[in-house]
C-alpha cells in the first residue's frame, strides 16, 4: 500500500460528514423531545432511546475520527 494515498483524507472527510449528520439528528431528537415534554408532560421512551442510540454512535465516530487524525 502507497503512504501517499488518498484514502486516509478520504475517511477522515467521511467520518467529519458522519459526525455533523450525526450531531444534527441529535438536535432534532432534542427539539422534539423538549416539544412533547411540554406538550404532553412527558418524552417518549422510544425518543429517548433514540437520542441514547445516536450519542452512542456519535461517541464511536468521533473516537474514530480521532484514530484517523480529525
Amino acid at each position: 500500500m502507497r503512504a501517499n494515498t488518498v484514502a486516509p483524507w478520504l475517511d477522515r472527510d467521511r467520518l467529519e460528514h458522519r459526525v455533523r449528520r450525526i450531531e444534527l439528528a441529535i438536535g432534532a431528537l432534542r427539539e422534539r423531545a423538549v416539544y412533547r415534554h411540554a406538550v404532553t408532560g412527558t418524552t417518549p421512551p422510544a425518543l429517548d432511546g433514540a437520542i441514547d442510540d445516536f450519542e452512542t454512535e456519535l461517541a464511536a465516530a468521533r473516537q474514530q475520527l480521532n484514530k484517523v487524525g480529525g
